[in-house]
């Protein structure tokens, strides 16, 4: 079985604030104003099962290294972990996005589990 089928027979995760939630309920891919939920909660699709690393990041238009950026936070403090600090550089941003290829490859990015798991695993 291939891992789209099992991701697509996957029917929900654990959400970041204890809920279950599906690919409905993940931020739209044209989200421009990323708020510390909307972090999380894409960041539970990936180690969920929901989406794959590549698939996150192609819909939001991330670079592996920003989405390792937001998860790195999120395991270091949480949900705060993810808020966007006064001198961030959004045109910095937007600049890595632009770059040809992508700077951390995939193999370096085995995501740990922390409490985002699919929901069934939860009874």
């Amino acid at each position: 079985m291939s891992s789209n089928n099992s991701r697509s027979s996957l029917k929900s995760i654990m959400g970041p604030r204890g809920f279950p939630m599906t690919l409905t309920d993940l931020p739209s891919p044209k989200t421009k104003r990323w708020v510390t939920d909307r972090k999380a909660e894409v960041i539970c699709a990936v180690r969920g099962g929901l989406l794959s690393l590549e698939e996150a990041c192609r819909r939001y238009t991330l670079t592996i290294d920003e989405f390792l950026e937001w998860q790195r936070g999120y395991d270091a403090d949480g949900l705060k972990g993810l808020r966007a600090t006064k001198g961030e550089a959004w045109g910095a941003k937007e600049a890595q996005r632009e770059v040809a290829g992508r700077a951390t490859p995939l193999a370096a990015t085995t995501p740990k589990t922390f409490g985002c798991k699919p929901a069934d695993d939860l009874k």
